[in-house]
């Protein structure tokens, strides 16, 4: 199997092409999630009902029908990404990125393999309107992993469908920046926010993340993960989970 790198797909886009394919935790979730007696959550101090509502405007956050799509990257192998950003540096905007294929285990949950979006070995990789779709088994759909390696996204919409499919996963040591996304995610063990071996530093700012599966926390954290602004809600699961000696720390949430 062929690897093309995130250049190499970009540069075809920038040819012309307008379908571009890719050759290129959810275990510690499992279908219950417990609760460790060791996490950190942290709330910053209230403000009313009504100024919570209003914080993250629903006018304001993206909707898939708002952002327009100049190119759209797909993969449908099993194991493979749609976008691939390996120890450069790389922007994109305006882009539909969908992702079909199953996988399973460790190197999806913990080490990136079939996530729709990867960054790995020290990236730094700039996203903006983007409306993600992921539909297979442990497709998780912007994964950042390792130490030195960035992600930063914003004014985008993430969607998956799969079960193990989370919506930001964090992995490695590796730092995920999130702005004014719309993520949902309906499958199980499927986190909107999530992190898992190796943890990182995740922070979130505005938006709307919302799940549905069972043991889908809107977050799942084995990192450090702050959360500003934000629209959150969680229908099959708790809200916020902390695994072992690790933080969540919510400012002016509506969860």
């Amino acid at each position: 199997m062929n690897t093309r790198s995130f250049k190499t797909l970009l540069c075809a886009a920038c040819l012309g092409a307008s379908t571009v394919v890719a050759l290129s935790g959810c275990a510690a979730t499992g279908d219950t999630v417990q609760e460790a007696s060791s996490a950190v959550v942290q709330q910053s101090a209230s403000a009313s009902a009504s100024d919570q509502a209003t914080s993250t405007p629903a006018s304001k956050v993206p909707t898939a029908v708002d952002i327009e799509i100049t190119q759209t990257y797909e993969d449908a192998t099993d194991g493979g990404h749609a976008i691939l950003a390996d120890g450069e540096q790389a922007s994109l905007e305006h882009a539909g990125v969908k992702k079909t294929g199953e996988s399973s285990g460790d190197e999806a949950d913990f080490y990136g393999e079939n996530a729709a979006v990867f960054a790995t070995n020290g990236a730094t990789l700039d996203l903006s309107n983007l409306v993600v779709d992921t539909a297979g088994t442990h497709a998780n759909a912007v994964f950042s992993y390792g130490q030195g390696t960035t992600v930063n996204i914003s004014d985008s919409v993430v969607s998956t469908t799969g079960n193990c499919s989370g919506g930001l996963m964090t992995t490695g040591g590796a730092t995920m920046n999130a702005t004014n996304l719309r993520i949902d995610t309906t499958g199980n063990s499927s986190a909107a926010i999530r992190s898992d071996r190796g943890g990182g530093t995740v922070t979130v700012n505005k938006g709307a993340y919302t799940t549905s599966g069972t043991g889908s926390p809107v977050i799942y954290s084995t990192a450090d993960i702050t959360v500003s602004d934000a629209q959150m809600e969680s229908n099959g699961s708790q809200g916020v989970v902390v695994e072992g000696k690790n933080s969540v720390t919510l400012n002016d949430v509506e969860l």
